[in-house]
């Protein structure tokens, strides 16, 4: 598509941007950015905004759009119990809570009911770096769960999907002292 002059936009699954995939663009680096926004907060209504933005300002559509919503970075997932026990945090990407794709959330949190625990169904944008407030939480449970690609980090420029993965540093999430199943 680079070489058949029409507009393309390279962007990586990264909360933040990857200057690098946005330069092989041949839109504008500011649109670029802007779409970026759009995917890294994530959401039916971002998706439906960013076609809008994307429409307007490569293809001079008029159609008009909104700026991307913020989601928050992390939350906890309704799921009630009546479960008493050892709790059990199960971590999940914020992309599949926004998307309402949860079933398998609730299906592991009833795993852990059923094993005798109580679940703490978390979701996050990233466990590259961790909310403090999250953390809090965090640390009011025995063990976890992680669905979440490589369990945290410090070395994000290093260590992404495809990249070096002995470069992840658990740091923040290796402090709580407690067993994480990934």
């Amino acid at each position: 598509l680079l070489g058949l002059g029409v507009p393309v936009v390279v962007l990586g699954g990264e909360q933040l941007p990857d200057a690098e995939l946005m330069e092989l663009s041949t839109v504008p680096m500011g649109v670029a950015t802007e779409a970026h926004a759009y995917l890294a907060q994530g959401g039916p209504d971002n998706m439906v905004q960013l076609h809008r933005f994307l429409a307007d300002t490569v293809l001079l559509d008029g159609e008009g759009f909104d700026a991307p919503a913020v989601a928050p970075d992390w939350g906890l997932l309704d799921h009630e119990t009546t479960a008493t026990g050892p709790r059990v945090a199960v971590l999940y990407y914020r992309a599949h809570h926004l998307a309402g794709n949860t079933a398998f959330v609730h299906t592991l949190c009833e795993a852990i009911e059923t094993a005798g625990g109580v679940p703490v169904p978390v979701y996050t944008a990233s466990l590259r770096s961790v909310d403090p407030e999250m953390l809090d939480v965090l640390r009011t449970v025995d063990a976890m769960v992680v669905t979440v690609l490589a369990a945290g980090g410090s070395k994000p420029a290093t260590a992404s999907a495809g990249g070096d993965d002995g470069a992840w540093d658990v740091g923040e999430l290796a402090r709580l002292d407690v067993p994480v199943i990934q």
